[in-house]
């Protein structure tokens, strides 16, 4: 019977309501409460209460608009929700500033740190690559990558030391061109003054 009446409302509403449509069920009979909640082998090891949630989650997940909500179902979903919520937020674009921010604020929510730590981490990768030199360091330094924030600094110190080599004759020409110790005098004095 209670089999039916999920079938029927999948039919006719969707899978919001028989995702809701279950706890109604649920509270009117122990028998239905049991043959909803408990875990089925042929449905993985999951219950039918968690099935309908989770297909209703994915349903809100393929929707840029509705995709935030599939949180709240799958923390729900004890057996296999936290590790799709996991899927999902990783799956969510980090060139979008507004997205990642949602991701990260649903991370924290949910207590999801390494998850949090991964995707700034992507963030930041993604950012330094397509040519955002600062974003992709400040999403790394949030993720607190040191590998890859040293990594960084060295192919700038690089960077710097060759350009550097490269234009040592213009030093040379300051050198001839300029008193340096009245340069030196300069800087020493900003020192003092703190600049």
């Amino acid at each position: 019977m209670v089999q039916v009446v999920l079938a029927e409302c999948s039919r006719a509403f969707g899978p919001w309501m028989v995702a809701h449509a279950i706890e109604l069920l649920a509270s009117g009979s122990d028998q239905a409460e049991t043959l909803l909640r408990e875990e089925h082998y042929n449905l993985g090891g999951i219950s039918i209460e968690e099935l309908h949630r989770l297909v209703y989650a994915q349903v809100l997940s393929s929707d840029a608009l509705t995709w935030q909500i599939a949180p709240i179902y799958l923390t729900s979903c004890i057996k296999q929700g936290m590790g799709l919520l996991e899927i999902l937020l990783s799956k969510q674009p980090v060139q979008d500033v507004q997205i990642l921010l949602k991701v990260i604020e649903i991370c924290r929510l949910y207590e999801l740190d390494s998850v949090s730590s991964n995707i700034m981490k992507i963030a930041g990768v993604y950012h330094w690559k397509h040519g955002r030199k600062g974003s992709g360091v400040f999403w790394l330094q949030q993720a607190r990558d040191e590998v890859r924030l040293n990594r960084i600094a060295q192919q700038l110190f690089d960077f710097v030391g060759q350009s550097i080599s490269d234009e040592s004759f213009k030093l040379k020409w300051l050198e001839t061109s300029f008193d340096l110790n009245f340069v030196v005098e300069i800087w020493h004095g900003k020192q003092a003054i703190g600049m």
